[in-house]
């Protein structure tokens, strides 16, 4: 008798194939995550990963080349690879090289900032104009900061003139918690003399760098890291406008981890920490009640850093316990925490700024006597400009365009749920308050401010008497 062929032994074969098959997709997208996240662990990670790297570096005449050693393109981005800034046995005859490396350069048209900040208000807007897109190309970081360093000291550039290239005087850093005026901040740097100063507002080189040892120091060199900021720092202050002399940085708000990093780093440049009421922050951060969940303060939910497990531990819970807007309230109050250790850093040129005080703030304080900046023409053409700004949507997004800021401070209080008020209260709060000691130098001449004057309850500051609003 014949046994027939009912198919199940063929079945049986696809199945096991097929089995096989997604056991092994799973083990190569296992390894790859692995991969990943080790890379993450050792502090390498990079915000882009370009390609095409343009390699020939020996033509210094060949136009992409020319473009960067003239200014005409500028650094938007860096890629790092693994083991850039890898710490190796130590050689004291040798100075740190940061290894792999890229950077990125396009045109911008700083123009379209200095206008009207309010309308092109975040550096992701001023790189994805089209120019800067079309022409975007990728070199070796450490060769190219090489050849401009070469060629900002040589006689071609010295005889330039009109042309010549030139390195802006780092006028100040702006960090701040997120959701607290920060981008009015820029903005008004900008706007207080628009072709003198140049602001980054939350570009991507700078931070990425200031971040890189962030997850595992013991791996990482500083004096690597140091070197490619200061690096950075130098492609992106060189301008050949005869008219611009600053440049200002205002870092994304996980920079304010990086405090401490920054100011050894560059020991000699004023800084400044925005941060606002504890409830209207948090009211900010949950403005969709109804979708707590895709908060932006929530992202690290699942993998909390180190500091917010330690922040809720010492008000006795765990980051298990908490719930999404406590969670989202420990996330703002290590941002405080630790501008507060920057705060307290011996010779620290840091100072804390309240939204309150704002916009005032930057005409009457911030500008003339913290970051030092001398104004090149009448003060009142410059308050009456900043005030004309302050007055418009900072964030000026397509409706938004120019119309009138309605102030909302108010609002965000009335629609503080209690949750919202309770872990303000319990984890942001207490570093709010000691925030304020430093507020427009309350703390007197710690950081060489201003002194308050106790019996009229405002800031004396010189002839000026500046109100805390």
């Amino acid at each position: 008798m014949v046994k027939e062929n009912d198919g199940k032994a063929t079945w049986r074969r696809r199945r096991c194939f097929v089995g096989v098959l997604c056991f092994s997709i799973w083990v190569v997208g296992c390894t790859m995550l692995k991969i990943s996240f080790e890379r993450k662990k050792d502090g390498f990670d990079s915000s882009i990963q370009p390609s095409g790297v343009f390699s020939d570096m020996s033509d210094t005449d060949h136009p992409k080349v020319r473009a960067i050693l003239e200014g005409k393109y500028h650094l938007v981005e860096i890629g790092m690879s693994y083991g850039s800034l890898l710490a190796e046995a130590s050689n004291k005859n040798a100075t740190p090289a940061y290894n792999g490396v890229t950077a990125t350069f396009c045109p911008i048209n700083w123009e379209l900032q200095k206008s009207n900040p309010s309308l092109v208000p975040m550096y992701r807007e001023l790189i994805s104009q089209e120019d800067c897109e079309r022409n975007k190309f990728t070199i070796n970081m450490r060769e190219i900061s090489q050849k401009v360093r070469s060629y900002d000291e040589s006689i071609t550039n010295k005889n330039a003139g009109a042309s010549r290239v030139k390195q802006l005087e780092l006028g100040g850093a702006v960090f701040h918690e997120s959701r607290c005026g920060s981008t009015l901040v820029a903005n008004l740097l900008s706007a207080s003399n628009p072709q003198a100063h140049r602001v980054y507002s939350e570009s991507h080189p700078p931070t990425t760098v200031l971040k890189a040892c962030t997850l595992s120091p013991s791996h990482c060199s500083r004096e690597k890291q140091a070197k490619l900021l200061r690096d950075v720092v130098y492609l992106m202050s060189r301008s050949a406008s005869r008219e611009e002399t600053h440049v200002f940085f205002k870092i994304q708000s996980i920079g304010v981890y990086n405090i401490p990093t920054f100011a050894k780093i560059f020991p000699d440049t004023p800084w400044i920490f925005v941060y606002r009421d504890s409830v209207e922050v948090l009211a900010s951060q949950l403005k969709h009640l109804d979708n707590t969940a895709s908060a932006a303060c929530l992202r690290s939910r699942r993998r909390p850093l180190k500091v917010v497990h330690k922040l809720v531990e010492h008000h006795g819970k765990t980051v298990s316990d908490l719930t999404n807007v406590e969670f989202c309230a420990a996330h703002v109050g290590t941002m405080c925490k630790a501008a507060l250790e920057g705060l307290e850093l011996p010779s620290s040129k840091g100072r804390a700024v309240n939204y309150a005080t704002l916009p005032d703030a930057i005409w009457e304080t911030i500008l003339p006597q913290h970051f030092e900046i001398m104004f090149s023409e009448d003060a009142e053409s410059m308050v009456k400009r900043m005030k004309a700004l302050s007055q418009v949507y900072s964030k000026g997004f397509r409706e938004k365009a120019n119309k009138e800021w309605v102030e909302d401070s108010e609002r965000k209080q009335e629609r503080a749920t209690s949750a919202i008020r309770a872990a303000a209260e319990m984890l942001i709060q207490p570093y709010f308050e000691q925030l304020e000691l430093y507020n427009l130098g309350k703390l007197g001449d710690t950081n060489g401010l201003n002194n308050k004057d106790d019996s009229k309850g405002d800031v004396q500051s010189g002839n000026d008497i500046i109100s805390i609003r």
